[in-house]
Formats: structure tokens, C-alpha cells, sequence
């Protein structure tokens, strides 16, 4: 199971756990949880663990991690460049160089659809930081495409409607996405219509679910029977 973080609080660990002891149960598997942290920002510590303490008893959990900026330079190489969308979020402070960065980089994968997907991911972390005008020079003609996409309208759906406390929530499910997305896509290459429709429409818990599943997927039809047997999804807590 993934979760991706973007601002650390050790209290939320405690949430994670439960999530990942709950998805354990319901798949009768071993699961292995990694935090995948976002953005550093001013942020000093990124927490792993927790420990419970009751007199001289205790517990310890503890999680696999990874701090995505760790791997800027094989981002910014080309080696990892499906994850060029995220580089914005390793700005100490926004620069709109990084835009032409990530953007040359993506303009290296040759599927226009994959291309396309990638850029939309690019334009919705980028834009609290950018803009959208500026976000629009640098993607140029390919804008009016992005801004088609599924996950690009219901993110500027999101950002009107929803108030402050809902859309903190939201954006958490957003970078979950952002995740699962950007490994399927790697890992499968371009996906059907019905697909993508499919994992919009995901919630959050069901994310996690997949996050943890698709490295047992196989193939395309993998995905579609997944996504069409509900006994696979977490169930909300």
C-alpha cells in the first residue's frame, strides 16, 4: 500500500496503520506499507513510525519510506522521467524554470497519450504554485488537450466547489491518485478510456487497495477484472 503525504504529521501514521492492518484482513495477504513523501518544504523530520507506551509495555510500528526528492537527479536524467510532474514540489522556492524542465522531459515520451496524461498531472501540482497562465506558456498548443482530460476537469471541479477542510481531503486522494496512476501508466503503458473512467471515479481507500494490488497485476485484463470485483476494494472505515 502507498500513501502519499505531502505535509508530515505523525498522527496520521496511526490512521495508515489501521488502513494497512485492515487491508491485510480483507486480502488474507501480507501488506507492505510505503509513505511516500511529496514535497520537503520547510519540513525538518518525516516521520517513519510511531510507538505506543503503556507503563513499561510498548509497541512500535513501523513503515517503509521514501522521499521522492531523494530521486530528483533521475528524474531530472530522464531516467525516472514519468515522475517529472512532481519536480515543482521540490522547489525550496517556485521557479518557473523547472516548468521547461519538466516539461522537455515528458516532450521525451514518444505514446501522445501517455505524454498528454503525464503533462495534465504536471499542470494540476504546478498550478497553486504557477498559475495557470503561466502553466499554459509552457505547455502551449497541448493545453486544450490536457485541460480535456478527465483528471484535469474534475480537478478544476474540485477547486471551486469544495470548501477548505473537504478539499484538504481531496488533495490527499489527489496525490494517491497522481501515484497509482503514474506507476499503472509505466507499468502498463497507455491505458483503455473505460480504465482511466474507472480509476477517476476511485476512492480513496480503494487507492490504497490498489496501490498494494497492481504488483500482482499482470496485464491490462488484470486491471479491468480488479476494478470490476468489488471484493477486492477496502471497504471505508
Amino acid at each position: 500500500m502507498m500513501e502519499a503525504i505531502t505535509v508530515p504529521d505523525r498522527r496520521d501514521l496511526r490512521r495508515i496503520n489501521l488502513k494497512s492492518a485492515a487491508l491485510q484482513v480483507s486480502l488474507n495477504l501480507p501488506v507492505i506499507t510505503i509513505l511516500v513523501y511529496l514535497q520537503r518544504g520547510d519540513y525538518a523530520n518525516f516521520p517513519a513510525g510511531y510507538d505506543d507506551e503503556i507503563a513499561s509495555l510498548s509497541n512500535s510500528h513501523r513503515f517503509a519510506r521514501l522521499l521522492l526528492w531523494e530521486h530528483e537527479a533521475r528524474i531530472r536524467s530522464g531516467e525516472l522521467k514519468e515522475l517529472a510532474p512532481f519536480l515543482p514540489l521540490f522547489e525550496d522556492e517556485p521557479n518557473p524554470r523547472i516548468l521547461e524542465i519538466e516539461n522537455d522531459l515528458l516532450n521525451t515520451i514518444s505514446d501522445p497519450q501517455q505524454r498528454i496524461e503525464l503533462k495534465s498531472l504536471g499542470a494540476i501540482i504546478a498550478a497553486r504554485q504557477f498559475g495557470e497562465e503561466l502553466i499554459k506558456q509552457y505547455l502551449n498548443l497541448e493545453f486544450p488537450m490536457i485541460r480535456e482530460t478527465t483528471i484535469f476537469t474534475e480537478w478544476l471541479n474540485q477547486k471551486f466547489d469544495e470548501g477548505r477542510a473537504e478539499g484538504r481531503n481531496e488533495g490527499r486522494n489527489e496525490g494517491k491518485r497522481l501515484v497509482v496512476q503514474t506507476q499503472l501508466v509505466k507499468k502498463f503503458g497507455r491505458l483503455p478510456q473505460d480504465l482511466k473512467d474507472a480509476l477517476e471515479h476511485l476512492s480513496g481507500d480503494k487507492l490504497d487497495s490498489l496501490s498494494t494490488a497492481l504488483f500482482d497485476l499482470e496485464s491490462v485484463n488484470d486491471l479491468r477484472a480488479w476494478l470490476a470485483e468489488p471484493q477486492h476494494h477496502l471497504k471505508n472505515l
